[in-house]
């Protein structure tokens, strides 16, 4: 079993404490601010109903099968997308970053990073697949209300919303 260095880590030798979920404030705390104010800064937002069953169903954790309470255990722990993204460490505060790519759209915006930074274009690979069920079947309406209660600001921030497909073929 692969684990998340293996899978897709990136490290810089010149700063051992900085990782793939290092928050905008470990930055800040490493870098000069001349360094930190020139980069161009971005990052993903995923729908935090399907992020939290992904997160859950990660390899990294070794689970393979649904554990109800172990999920709540796992809700309480994880902070909101907006603790990384902001250089006060706060819950609740609006990323500060250049652009936000959202993980439904993910190479159209990727995309658009490219253009701003005037990359070349290239095709976004995909990683890290998971082969499980589709994220709301593993929620009841109390896990829906847990999930919403918790990341409200960057539900209302990116307009996600939980969805649970209507249309059944018989």
């Amino acid at each position: 079993m692969q684990d998340g260095v293996e899978r897709f880590e990136v490290r810089n030798k010149n700063f051992p404490n900085i990782h793939k979920h290092s928050s905008l404030l470990d930055y800040y705390q490493v870098l000069s601010p001349d360094v930190f104010h020139s980069l161009y800064k971005f990052a993903v937002l995923r729908n935090p109903w399907e992020r939290m069953i992904s997160y859950f169903f990660s390899p990294h954790r070794q689970t393979q099968k649904w554990n109800r309470d172990e999920f709540i255990d796992l809700l309480r722990k994880v902070p909101t997308m907006f603790y990384y993204l902001n250089t006060r460490g706060l819950l609740s505060s609006k990323p500060e970053v250049h652009f936000v790519m959202y993980f439904e759209s993910l190479e159209n915006d990727f995309r658009k990073v490219f253009q701003i930074l005037e990359l070349e274009n290239f095709q976004l690979p995909v990683r890290n697949k998971s082969n499980r069920e589709d994220y709301w079947k593993y929620y009841d309406s109390e896990l829906v209300d847990m999930v919403a209660h918790k990341y409200a600001t960057e539900i209302e921030y990116a307009g996600h919303s939980f969805c649970k497909p209507t249309n059944k073929l018989i």
